[in-house]
Parts: C-alpha cells; structure tokens; sequence
C-alpha cells in the first residue's frame, strides 16, 4: 500500500478551500530517485542522459509518483514549469500519459532566448504539438525578463497559431540591492507586459519570480480593460518593456539585433 504523498493533501485543501467549481492545477518539480527508492520532491539540479545521469526511466517514474498522488488529491490539471530540455519534458508527458492526466507544460528560455539546453521557441512548439498526448497548454515562465518572454511568446504562437499559450514572466531583472534581491519591474511594467502577451497571442498569462500582489493585480486590471490588437513587433516591445537581454533567441528573426545594433554608442537621456 502507497503510502499518503503531501502533495496529495495539499490537493485536497485546495479543492476544499475554493469549492468544487474551481480547477486546480498543481505544479510538478523536476525530480529523481534516491538510491532507496524513497522520490525526492525538490530539483536535483541533475541531467537527464544522455548529457547527464538521470534516467529516462528513473524521471518518468519520479513524475509519474507525484503526478498519481495530485489527481488521487483532487488535483484536474498538473502544471510542469521551468524546465530546460527536451528530455525532461518527454519524462512528464510520458508520466502524464501512463496517469492518463492532463497537463500543461512551460519551459525556461534564460539562454539568449534559448533555454539552458538549447531548444528555441519554435523547436519547442513543435515538439509539444507531435506528441501522442499533448498538453493542454504550452508557453514559457521565468526567463530574463518580460520583453525576452514576449520574444518568446511570439515564436510560440508563430510556429503553432492554435495552440493554447501559457505567458509567465519575471517581474523584471534580479538585482543585488542591500543585501536582498531585488526584482526591478513594476506594476505598470507587468501591466503591459500582460497587454503585449494577450495581444501576441497568449491566452493564459500571470508573473513568475518577484511578482508580488501588486504586480498581479496591475496585471488583472490592464486586462479586464484590454481589447486584444495586433501582434506587436520586437521594436514595440523593446519600447515598452525594455531591451533584450540577447540580440536573437534562435528562430531566425534578426530585426532585434538589427535595432541593437542601431542604438549602440547612444546614451539614454
């Protein structure tokens, strides 16, 4: 007999705290396996063969575990995010599917508008659309920031216009500031950020790492009172929520670096 996983109670709460008629959707954390067989439930840090020593195998039954113990809780939707590779997002689909669950899944794109591993927005929406059980939504969450996330929003929805995209950026840049970090973006910031997103194509959008009430907030508001418009260009977005952090995120498009190039040797005012 299984023995009773926290992740299953923290289930049960949820659904009992907000009512039947809410959905609840409840975040995996990439996991492995300990010797004795006992799941560790927090990131290792460790990756998955053929580049590192986690297993196939050993992943997919790690998700699997937790995956069980959330829908026996009353979990309706499991929510992977801030993931780096194709591996690990092919060890919870495979879980997701031996669960028969629905799920969704966001990659991390921190590396020149890649992710750490190297797969591009375009690359990612296409692996996620070939699969036999595809999520219910795809998208990205933490990153390097908003205008970067937007970037890669607008290669998600270019390569794969009918699917669902997630949109869940950072609340700015972090920061070092007196002995604290430090996320730079603001409320208005997050706000239309959370414009450009609807607008280039995003259906499900909040904030990641340092977004606070007031962040959310701002964001709920600018889109009660948004009316979706047209797809907005990388010079748009650079304008109003910053620079990028890489002149290209891999796709092909180049009109970022161009417009980088442009501006080098002036100095703001």
């Amino acid at each position: 007999m299984r023995a009773e996983l926290p992740e299953a109670e923290l289930a049960r709460l949820v659904e009992h705290a907000v009512g039947g008629e809410t959905l609840v959707a409840v975040v995996t954390l990439p996991a492995a396996r300990r010797g004795d067989g006992v799941p560790a439930w927090l990131p290792t840090g460790e990756l998955l063969e053929p580049v590192g020593p986690l297993t196939h195998a050993d992943a997919t039954a790690a998700f699997e575990e937790q995956i069980a113990a959330l829908i026996e809780g009353g979990a309706d939707v499991i929510w992977a995010e801030t993931m780096s590779s194709v591996e690990e997002f092919g060890a919870v689909a495979a879980a997701a599917a031996n669960q028969s669950a629905p799920f969704c899944a966001t990659l991390s794109f921190d590396t020149a508008g890649r992710t750490m591993m190297g797969v591009t927005s375009e690359a990612y929406a296409a692996l996620a659309a070939a699969l036999p059980n595809p999520p219910l939504a795809i998208g990205a969450n933490c990153g390097t920031g908003a205008s970067d996330l937007l970037r890669t929003v607008l290669g998600i929805t270019g390569a794969t216009p009918e699917a669902v995209v997630i949109a869940k950026a950072n609340a700015g840049i972090p920061k070092f500031v007196d002995g604290r970090i430090h996320y730079d973006g603001t409320p208005e910031l997050m706000a239309d950020y959370a414009r450009l997103a609807r607008d280039a194509g995003a259906r499900l959008i909040g904030g990641c790492c340092g977004s606070e009430t007031a962040h959310i907030r701002a964001m709920r508001t600018a889109l009660e009172d948004h009316t979706p418009g047209p797809r907005p260009g990388l010079d748009e977005i650079r304008a109003r929520c910053g620079d990028f952090t890489s002149a290209s995120d891999g796709t092909g498009d180049t009109s970022g670096a161009e417009s980088r190039r442009s501006r080098r040797g002036r100095r703001r005012v």
